[in-house]
């Protein structure tokens, strides 16, 4: 039940609500005649309803992907969760429960267990409430793209292009930063243009090291050997 304290008088406290009460629930509850209340202030620190959601979301990828029932798939990632963040209980998503760092964490370890299991994603922008840089590159080396999530996508070289007429075996693909697209998200990030892209899907283009590349395909090892 959430609502707000307009005002105070002695040990009388006057609550408006933003939740419709359910009154015979409330009477089922009565002690003796009386109705009592816990009351908890809101933390701002708090996780928010947008964070919830994308949890959620994210284990509904994970049902559908598995055939487990998400009730199911909650508690295993959460359990997985506290074992590697040495928690000292099960954490729980309720308002005042856990803080918006900790939410932060919970979906982006939920989000590296999706990719490291080839769970594909239904939702665009999945990883918004998390450490972006650090989605985006697990992303780029599974080939899943940046904006739908889908598998299989292109490695674009958002900066430093290689043009036509250049010899791409030749080209320093260590000065090119990238993005991990779809055709048809690559095709609108040419006509787009790079930055009104990376805008509109809040993503920024990432460099990526010469182990990446080689491992990508991008470098051969006979060309590493050879520089």
């Amino acid at each position: 039940m959430r609502g707000e304290i307009i005002g105070q008088k002695g040990d009388v406290l006057t609550v408006k609500l933003f939740d419709e009460l359910d009154i015979k629930e409330v009477k089922k509850q009565a002690v003796d005649g009386r109705y009592y209340v816990y009351v908890d202030v809101f933390e701002k620190d708090s996780i928010t309803d947008l964070q919830r959601k994308h949890f959620y979301a994210l284990c509904g990828d994970i049902e559908d992907k598995t055939g487990y029932p998400q009730e199911v798939v909650v508690s295993w990632i959460k359990f997985l969760f506290m074992k590697q963040e040495g928690l000292p209980e099960y954490p729980s998503l309720a308002t005042n429960q856990m803080k918006k760092t900790t939410a932060s964490h919970l979906i982006e370890f939920t989000i590296l267990f999706c990719i490291k299991e080839d769970i594909p994603f239904r939702k665009q922008q999945f990883y918004l409430t998390t450490d972006t840089s650090k989605m985006l590159y697990a992303l780029t080396m599974k080939k899943i793209c940046w904006v739908t999530g889908k598998p299989g996508a292109d490695l674009h070289h958002a900066v430093n292009l290689v043009s036509m007429g250049n010899n791409r075996n030749k080209f320093d693909h260590l000065k090119s930063k990238y993005m991990r697209l779809s055709r048809e998200a690559h095709q609108e990030a040419h006509t787009m243009g790079l930055e009104e892209f990376c805008e509109k899907y809040h993503v920024k283009p990432i460099k990526l090291s010469k182990s990446d590349l080689i491992e990508l395909g991008v470098i051969s090892k006979k060309e590493n050997e050879n520089d």
